[in-house]
C-alpha cells in the first residue's frame, strides 16, 4: 500500500471523527451558558431544537388524552407516582404529571394575565370529575362566560346535573343569558343559610363579613340575638313564609330582617307568644310535653331580656341588632341578585344544595364578578365557603349512611401522606369510578 493511500485512509476516517468529537465537546462546554441565555433572552438563543410536525401531532394527541382523564385511569396507576394528574405539556408534547395526592391540599396557581391559570384549574378539576365520578363546585370571581360553558359541556358529557348561580350584569336588561344548551334557562337559586339550626346560621352569616376593632365587641350579642330569632321562626313556621310571588319561600336573611326590623315594636315577642306545645313537638318530636313547656318558657324569657335591652339607649344589644339588620339588608335588598335567586323555591331541581351536590356529583358554578361587585362578591364567596365547610362536616358525621348511599364499603380515612389509598373502577357511566375515602 502506498504512503498516499495510507494518508488518505487516515484522513477519511480521522477528520469526520475529529470534527464530531470537537462538536460534542463544544456543545457540552456551551450548554449551560446557552441554557441560561435561553431562559433570559428566549428559546431561539438556546440549544433547543425547533418544534417539528411530529411534535405538533404528539401535542394534539396528548391534549386529547388529558381532556379524557387518560392519566387518571386505573391502568396508569402502576407508576411509582401512583395516580397522577396531567398539569400541562412540554415543548415537544411530553405530558407533565403530578401525583394526585399533591392536590388533596390547597393548590395555588399563579401567573400573569392571559397565561392560562383558569384553564389549568379547570383541567385539573375536570380530569378528576371524569375519572372518579365526583362533583365540582366552582366559585368564579371573574364571572367568565367561558367557565360556565365549559362546566355545562362537562356536565352534559358526564350526564350530571348542572346548576349556575349568577349575579346581575351591571348594565344588562335583567334577562338571564343561557350560555350553553345544557344549562337551565333560568339561574339557579341559592340560600346558604337554608340548612341548619339558629346557631349554625348565625355563625355562618356573621362570619361572612370581616370584623376588627370595636365591631368584634358586638359579635357575641349579634350571634345570640340572630340565633334566638331563627330558632323561634323555625318553631312557629315563620321561616316557611311564601313571598309575594306565591311560589318562592322567603330567604333565611329575609326572615331575620323581618324579625329584627320590628323587634322594638314587639314582632319578636309576638312570635314568642305564638309558641305552643304543639308547634315545639312538631319540630322536636322526641321531647315530652313537659320538656316542650320548659323550652318555651326559656325562649320567652330570653326574648323578654332582649326586648328590655333594646329599649335602653346605647346598649350593646341594641347596636348589635342594628348592625345585624343592616348587614342582612345588604343581601336582601341588593340589586346584584336576579329576582328570586337568593332564596328557596318549590322546585328542588333548580335549588343549589351543596350536600346534595356532593352526594350526587353535581356540577355547580357560582359566578361572582368581583370587579363589578367587589365587597358583595367577597361576602357571598365567604358564605359559600362556610356552607361548603358545614356540608363536609355534616357528611363526615354520617359516614356510614353516605357509604351506603354511594354503595361503597366503609373504609378508613384517606390521607395525603403515610397511607395507601384504595380505588376501584367501573366502566358504566352510571356507576362511575368512586374514590373510597371519607366524604
Amino acid at each position: 500500500m502506498s504512503i498516499l493511500h495510507v494518508i488518505w485512509t487516515q484522513l477519511w476516517f480521522g477528520v469526520p471523527v475529529g470534527f464530531a468529537l470537537a462538536a460534542v465537546l463544544i456543545v457540552l462546554f456551551r450548554s449551560r451558558p446557552r441554557a441560561l441565555r435561553g431562559r433570559i433572552e428566549g428559546a431561539e438563543h438556546s440549544n433547543m431544537r425547533p418544534v417539528g410536525i411530529l411534535d405538533r401531532r404528539r401535542r394534539d394527541i396528548e391534549r386529547n388524552k388529558v381532556a379524557s382523564g387518560h392519566y387518571l385511569r386505573a391502568d396508569m396507576w402502576k407508576s411509582r407516582l401512583g395516580p397522577v394528574v396531567a398539569v400541562g405539556l412540554g415543548r415537544y408534547g411530553q405530558p407533565v404529571l403530578r401525583p394526585l395526592n399533591s392536590f388533596k391540599n390547597a393548590t395555588l396557581i399563579v401567573g400573569g394575565s392571559r397565561t392560562g391559570k383558569t384553564r389549568l384549574a379547570s383541567s385539573i378539576s375536570d380530569q378528576q370529575v371524569r375519572t372518579f365520578g365526583g362533583g365540582s363546585v366552582t366559585i368564579d370571581y371573574k364571572g367568565d362566560d367561558a367557565v360556565v360553558k365549559e362546566k355545562a359541556r362537562l356536565a352534559q358529557q358526564e350526564g350530571r346535573s348542572f346548576l349556575h348561580f349568577s349575579l346581575l350584569p351591571p348594565n344588562g336588561s335583567g334577562e338571564y343569558p343561557q350560555l350553553h344548551p345544557y344549562a337551565p334557562p333560568v339561574p339557579a337559586r341559592y340560600d346558604g343559610l337554608a340548612r341548619g339550626n339558629g346557631k349554625s346560621k348565625a355563625e355562618m352569616f356573621l362570619k361572612s363579613v370581616p370584623r376588627d376593632g370595636d365591631a368584634a365587641a358586638y359579635l357575641r350579642s349579634a350571634q345570640e340575638v340572630s340565633e334566638l330569632a331563627w330558632n323561634i321562626a323555625a318553631l312557629t313556621g315563620f321561616d316557611r313564609t311564601v313571598g309575594q310571588d306565591g311560589k318562592t319561600r322567603i330567604s333565611s336573611l329575609e326572615v331575620l330582617t323581618k324579625m329584627l326590623s320590628t323587634a322594638t315594636d314587639g314582632e319578636l315577642e309576638r312570635q314568642a307568644q305564638a309558641l305552643s306545645v304543639g308547634t315545639v313537638l312538631k319540630y322536636y318530636p322526641h321531647l315530652s310535653e313537659r320538656d316542650a313547656e320548659v323550652r318555651i318558657d326559656s325562649l320567652r324569657g330570653r326574648v323578654q331580656a332582649v326586648s328590655a335591652e333594646l329599649k335602653k339607649s346605647g346598649s350593646i344589644v341594641a347596636k348589635a341588632v342594628s348592625s345585624t339588620r343592616e348587614l342582612a339588608s345588604t343581601y336582601v335588598n341588593s340589586s346584584a341578585f336576579y329576582p328570586g335567586t337568593f332564596g328557596t323555591g318549590r322546585a328542588p331541581a333548580g335549588q343549589i344544595d351543596l350536600i346534595r351536590a356532593i352526594l350526587r356529583g353535581e356540577i355547580v358554578v357560582f359566578s361572582l364578578p368581583a370587579q363589578i361587585y367587589p365587597d358583595f362578591a367577597a361576602m357571598m364567596g365567604t358564605m359559600i365557603l362556610l356552607d361548603l365547610q358545614n356540608a363536609v362536616a355534616t357528611l363526615r358525621g354520617r359516614q356510614a349512611a353516605v357509604a351506603a348511599f354511594l354503595g361503597v364499603p366503609l373504609g378508613g380515612a384517606d390521607s395525603t401522606r403515610g397511607h395507601r389509598s384504595s380505588y376501584r373502577s367501573k366502566n358504566s357511566a352510571q356507576q362511575r369510578i368512586k374514590h373510597q375515602r371519607r366524604p
